[in-house]
Parts: structure tokens; sequence; C-alpha cells
């Protein structure tokens, strides 16, 4: 008898136990698997594959559905890198603002607090450009 080959969605019992589970994972190695148990919250994680007894396998070749690809959520992705760039930009502005009148206090030429103006639209512009190339590989999905 071939040594048993777990597949995602396989029913296994672990052990001498008679409790059902669902293959969840399958490792690269296919030596360990995660588990759950359908209708609950019961997850096993890293189960050694010689320790399941096979009760109801799910299909195999070509019989087998195709793994969906998951679909990009280009509007929860473009929401979270603006939230982001907002919120560092913002946060940098107030430590500049500080910075600028410390640095000025401190007796700095001017030309100071410019050179740190100018590192917060430099920021700014490099937030914009890399958010621009995310967006890009995200929408060519």
């Amino acid at each position: 008898m071939l040594p048993y080959k777990p597949v995602i969605g396989d029913k296994v019992t672990v052990d001498s136990a008679e409790s059902v589970w669902t293959v969840l994972s399958v490792s690269n190695t296919e030596k360990t698997v995660g588990l759950h148990v359908p209708g609950t919250n019961l997850e096993r994680f890293r189960v050694q594959v010689r320790n399941l007894t096979p009760v109801g396998l799910a299909p195999r070749g070509k019989d087998a559905p195709t793994p969906s690809v998951p679909s990009v959520d280009v509007e929860a992705i473009s929401e979270a890198l603006m939230v982001a760039q907002h919120e560092s930009v913002q946060h940098l502005s107030a430590i500049i603002r500080d910075l600028k009148e410390r640095v000025l206090e401190e007796g700095a030429p001017p030309k100071a607090a410019a050179r740190l103006d100018k590192l917060c639209a430099i920021v700014d512009d490099n937030w914009d450009s890399v958010v621009g190339d995310i967006m890009k590989m995200v929408e060519s999905q």
C-alpha cells in the first residue's frame, strides 16, 4: 500500500481519536498538515501525516477543482496606502515643525529650516511615486 499523501479537503482522524478533521493546509514537504473541525473554531497545526488516518478523500488528479486565484481588492489596497501616506506625512510634518523651531532657537541659519521644509516635500513626493507604482502593480494583476 502506498503511503498516504494528504490533499486539502481530505477528511482524517488523528491517532486513535474518533473526531473527523478536514485538511486545511499541507506543508511543502508533505510531512505535516493543518487541520480544522468544520463548523467549529478548532484547528490544529503541524500535525504529522504519519499520525493521520484518511476517512474521506478529496478529489484528486483531473477531478480536483482548480484553486481559484485570490482576487485583489484594489480599493482596499489603495485606501490603506492613502491612509498610511497621509498619517506618515502628517506625523513627519509635525516633527519637522518642532525641529525647525528648535534649530532656529539654537541659532541655526534660516536656510536650515528651509532644508527641513524641503525634506517634507521630498518625502511627500516619494510617497506619491511609491503609491503610484504599487497601484500600477496591483491593477495589472
